[in-house]
């Protein structure tokens, strides 16, 4: 009887520890330890978390309309600078949402990658490094690490695999990338934007969400369990006086190439109508509110963000 207690206590004891380690294929930095991880995901919260309804309060600039019921895959996740609206049969991220300052993006910690599974999240509701084994795909950031170099902690929150859908590497490092340097620039420009990044699951091109079961699928280390999107978009959101300026992109999640002198084309082509995103995703962000949809609102730089192509595979061509 004792010596079947001794061994119940330590088999607990190396399952805390193992569960510390760093995951099969999961990249970490130099200089990121076990000991800070599990500082940063001591921080992370459930919507019914005390403190989460300011982070939520504060990640839109109108109140949340949307919700999960308990018969429903998907749940809300709240990290202290953004709120992640995650599917657990998808083992995705649907959206992220969160505010972005310009001093957010000015000075901040350089790129630091501790890629790992959520915690918070069971075995069957999750997606780990191991599932973006098949090198096609990129562990794509729904929160970029860069909008949230403000702070280590936040920017380590941003590499958690429920922050990660499943992007070609031209798509990600491409388009999607400079999008994102974009969206960096307004914030510098205008003070404080607010930013809704998501995911469409529309295999057929229907022009509404799919259902979950005939999502195209990842070949991991453990077989095809994490979603591929079919499109991304973004929302921008800026308030001016009582009105709430937006603009809206939409991009197909594929494997094709951007040339650097196309690319502001390309962006251009890729805006749509906040309502679009609505009526596709099934999430209608600010019901209720009117939205002023003007690109002219929103400039493009005259600069656009270089993007990191090269970097996908040999044969590519480095625009």
């Amino acid at each position: 009887m004792l010596r079947g207690m001794i061994f119940f206590i330590l088999l607990l004891s190396f399952s805390s520890v193992y569960a510390l380690k760093k995951e099969p294929y999961c990249n970490w930095d130099k200089g990121v330890s076990v000991r800070f991880v599990k500082k940063v995901d001591k921080e992370l919260l459930s919507a019914k978390s005390r403190g989460a309804s300011k982070v939520i309060k504060d990640a839109l600039p109108f109140d949340l309309s949307v919700t999960a019921d308990s018969s429903s895959n998907e749940q809300l996740l709240v990290q202290p600078n953004y709120i992640i609206w995650y599917d657990s049969d998808l083992r995705s991220p649907l959206w992220v949402a969160y505010s972005l300052k310009g001093e957010d993006v000015r000075d901040g910690f350089a790129r630091e990658e501790s890629f790992r599974s959520d915690p918070r999240l069971e075995y069957w509701e999750k997606s780990d490094c191991a599932d973006f084994k098949e090198s096609i795909f990129d562990q794509g950031h729904m929160v970029p690490s860069a909008d949230m170099k403000q702070s280590r902690e936040a920017m380590a929150s941003t590499y958690l695999m429920s922050n990660m859908t499943a992007q070609h590497c031209q798509f990600n490092r491409g388009q999607w990338q400079v999008l994102e340097g974009v969206v960096r620039d307004w914030a510098e420009l205008y003070g404080q934007i607010w930013v809704v990044t998501g995911a469409l699951y529309d295999r057929y091109g229907g022009d509404e969400r799919d259902a979950d079961q005939i999502a195209w699928r990842m070949l991991g280390e453990r077989g095809a369990r994490v979603a591929i999107p079919s499109h991304q978009y973004k929302i921008v959101v800026r308030k001016d006086n009582e009105h709430f300026l937006t603009t809206a992109f939409l991009m197909s999640n594929e494997d094709v190439m951007v040339k650097k002198d196309e690319m502001a084309a390309y962006l251009n082509s890729s805006r749509v109508a906040v309502e679009e995103i609505f009526s596709r995703s099934g999430f209608e962000f600010g019901m209720g509110f009117e939205f002023h949809n003007d690109s002219k609102d929103w400039p493009l730089p005259r600069n656009l963000p270089p993007p990191l192509t090269s970097f996908c595979k040999d044969d590519y061509a480095d625009y």
